[in-house]
């Protein structure tokens, strides 16, 4: 499932699929020459990881975990189309922060079996 900047009325479901959805940090894949950042998501804290989530048009990207925790469960993931943000949330305190650009887009995809770090 893909979803852009004219397509985002399908923004609820895609996140409705990732909700308590395991992902690991040190899984984090990032392109800054391709604007680029792929997370891997799966049922599992240890995996397998079988879902990855590509944000593309991402501007600048910021990762809060005070706790240092790296394996968490999505809380929340929303656009802040005001400040022009995607913001994922983990359960354990974790803010994951996408500056995003019009060529903004997001999709969910299959992915090959990973096992997570922890």
């Amino acid at each position: 499932m893909k979803v852009n900047l004219n397509t985002l009325d399908l923004f609820d479901d895609l996140a409705g699929q990732l909700f308590d959805q395991w992902f690991d940090l040190d899984m984090l894949e990032r392109d800054e020459e391709r604007e680029e950042v792929r997370l891997f998501f799966g049922r599992s804290r240890k995996g397998p990881f079988n879902k990855y989530l590509t944000i593309k048009g991402v501007k600048n990207l910021a990762i809060d975990d005070k706790e240092r925790v790296g394996t968490n469960t999505l809380e929340d993931i929303r656009i802040d189309l005001e400040r022009k943000r995607l913001v994922i949330t983990g359960h354990v305190p974790l803010k994951i922060v996408a500056d995003i650009g019009p060529n903004f887009s997001i999709e969910l995809s299959a992915a090959d079996n990973r096992e997570g770090s922890s």
